[in-house]
C-alpha cells in the first residue's frame, strides 16, 4: 500500500466485509468517521463481477488512501444516529475513481496464494 496522504485528512485503519458490505473507519475524526461500500459497486466500477467478497475486502484495503479522499469529499452532514459520520459510496461515486484503485495488486496476490497452494 501506498503512503500517499489523504487530500481530505481522512486515514482510513482498516478494512472489513459483512453481508457483502466494505466498511472502512477511520477512528481518529471527530466523530468517527465510517465508510460503508457494497462489494457489488466496487465490482461494477472496477469490471470484474467475479470478485469475492473477500476480494472486495483486499481491494478496497489495499486502495485506503483513494476512498479515504472519496469520504472526505462526501462526509458533509452525514452523522449517524450513534455519532459518526457514516457515508456510503455508491457507484456514481465510485465510476469517477475507478482508474484511481490499483486493481492490478488482485492479480498478484491470487497469484501468490495459487503458487503457496491457498
Amino acid at each position: 500500500m501506498t503512503n500517499i496522504k489523504p487530500e481530505f485528512g481522512v486515514s482510513f485503519d482498516g478494512a472489513t466485509v459483512e453481508q457483502r458490505q466494505i466498511y472502512l473507519w477511520d477512528a481518529k475524526q471527530q466523530p468517527p468517521l465510517v465508510l460503508r461500500v457494497h462489494c457489488d459497486v466496487l465490482k461494477d466500477a472496477l469490471n470484474q463481477p467475479t470478485l469475492s467478497d473477500e476480494e472486495c475486502r483486499f481491494l478496497a484495503d489495499h486502495n485506503r488512501n483513494v476512498l479515504a479522499d472519496l469520504a472526505g469529499k462526501l462526509r458533509e452532514g452525514a452523522l449517524d444516529r450513534m455519532g459518526r459520520a457514516a457515508l456510503e459510496a455508491t457507484l456514481n461515486d465510485m465510476r469517477p475513481i475507478a482508474n484511481r484503485l490499483v486493481a492490478d495488486t488482485l492479480s498478484e496476490r491470487r497469484r501468490l496464494l495459487h503458487s503457496a497452494g491457498g
